[in-house]
């Protein structure tokens, strides 16, 4: 640095955790990380909510990255981590395009709980924006042998820092874990984020206590042992990021319905499979609803459930998951449950409608009973005809014979439903499109719903 002394706070690396893919990093080779004291004379430092920018930018420097010394400003690749007046050659990422998938999909759950934007797409030199490159090794930047990282420092943050992540050194391995935490606390640090003295917070130096990500407790500061912060009396890392970004959207595990599917038909006495992932925090639970009950929880794989007897008609099914920090998601489909059947062996009350039997218009809101809008139809499908009466029907499609007995597949609009009357060539030639008989020519359909949208009632 040329206008600023310069400070180096050494850091002891987080240790792995939790392993992933190819993280065989040795515990006996932590890299040490480093931050630098910047002041205003080189470097933009803004109070609490005083920042330019939500986005971080992760840099792999494809090609390579050249950063120069001066003013910290990543619109310029200028950064006060480079002596002033020389120039860093950077050498790219050398860890290949699906490691380079897993940094981000960490790096960006690190950052979930809070209004910040993860991107490895340079926002360019017009946008404010901070960056932290994720390449190179130490020597390049001008920094010792066993250095991981280093970022600007102050109390306040740094706008448009440049943080640095020597992501090729050796001793770093296939650790993307390792990497990803290092990334977590030298772009912190342009935060003002100092250590802590919290084994499960990125800002630490201890290892081997599991998952990490900023945590909502008032902690010390230090590295090996508690001390004195020196902005603040103690620190509430999350706390403190959420005071300056906001808070972000929550994303819980990324849950889904392997079987069945949405929409689908399915026999009684079915089974419920989830898949789930969450690449960094891992799933706790998982917990199926049938129509809103609880038919049970688990906590590990496979995900998989047996629906309750007596189950039947248009059925909703829920999963709800949480991760390692507690944090929910969920999922919803609808489905409908009933026997298979051919065109006449539906029990009383039941239509059979593409080899499924659904409830008639017996049951209100079922197949071909009075609607006055969609909300009162099972299949939220409510058709009127010319004269405005609303009958409950299904989509189709034409010349399938799919429709129930007496009705046949009709174009309407931009889709089609079933409807009394009409004939329909089912003979696989695609010949003739289905036609209105006995009286319906000239059939107008008024179609209230959004038909590709499937969403059931219980029947």
């Amino acid at each position: 640095m040329s206008s600023a002394a310069r400070f180096l706070f050494p850091v002891l690396l987080l240790a792995p955790s939790l392993a992933l893919v190819g993280d065989a990093q040795a515990k006996d080779q932590r890299p040490i990380t480093t931050y630098e004291w910047v002041d205003s004379t080189m470097a933009d430092i803004a109070e609490p909510n005083g920042h330019t920018s939500k986005i971080i930018y992760l840099n792999r420097c494809e090609g390579g990255c050249s950063i120069s010394g001066g003013f910290n400003d990543s619109r310029t690749n200028r950064s006060s981590i480079i002596a002033g007046g020389s120039t860093a050659n950077i050498s790219a990422w050398g860890k290949g395009d699906a490691q380079w998938e897993q940094l981000v999909e960490c790096v960006t759950a690190l950052y979930d709980p809070y209004d910040i934007i993860i991107t490895d797409v340079d926002p360019g030199p017009n946008v404010e924006h901070f960056e932290t490159i994720v390449a190179g090794r130490a020597s390049e930047a001008g920094m010792p042998q066993g250095v991981g990282g280093v970022a600007p420092f102050s109390c306040g943050i740094i706008n448009n820092a440049i943080s640095f992540n020597f992501a090729n050194e050796n001793f770093y391995a296939n650790g993307i874990k390792s990497i990803c935490e290092t990334v977590g606390q030298e772009t912190a640090h342009a935060f003002g984020l100092e250590h802590e003295y919290l084994c499960t917070d990125p800002m630490t130096y201890l290892p081997d206590c599991g998952l990490k990500w900023f945590q909502d407790e008032n902690a010390s500061c230090g590295e090996y042992e508690p001390s004195s912060c020196m902005c603040r009396q103690n620190q509430n890392s999350h706390r403190i990021l959420e005071d300056h970004f906001g808070v972000g959207p929550n994303r819980g595990p990324d849950l889904d319905f392997a079987r069945p599917l949405a929409n689908s038909n399915v026999s009684p006495n079915f089974v419920i499979e989830v898949s789930g992932d969450d690449y960094y925090y891992g799933i706790n639970n998982v917990e199926v609803f049938v129509n809103g009950n609880s038919i049970g929880e688990t906590s590990s794989p496979p995900y998989i459930f047996n629906a309750p007897e007596g189950t039947t008609g248009y059925t909703t099914l829920e999963v709800r998951g949480t991760d390692a920090r507690g944090w929910a998601s969920s999922k919803t489909i609808e489905i409908n449950v009933g026997e298979s059947c051919d065109a006449g062996d539906c029990p009383a009350g039941r239509v059979c409608f593409d080899n499924f039997c659904i409830a008639d218009s017996t049951t209100p809101g079922g197949f071909a009973a009075t609607c006055d809008n969609d909300a009162t139809c099972n299949s939220e499908i409510c058709a009127r005809d010319s004269d405005g009466v609303g009958t409950c029907t299904e989509t189709c499609e034409l010349d399938k014979g799919q429709c129930p007995a007496g009705f046949g597949c009709l174009k309407a609009g931009d889709t089609n439903v079933c409807w009394a009357g009409v004939t329909e060539d089912t003979g696989g030639c695609g010949c003739n499109s289905a036609t209105p008989t006995g009286g319906l020519a000239g059939l107008f359909l008024v179609l209230l719903g959004l038909f590709y949208q499937r969403r059931r009632r219980l029947s």
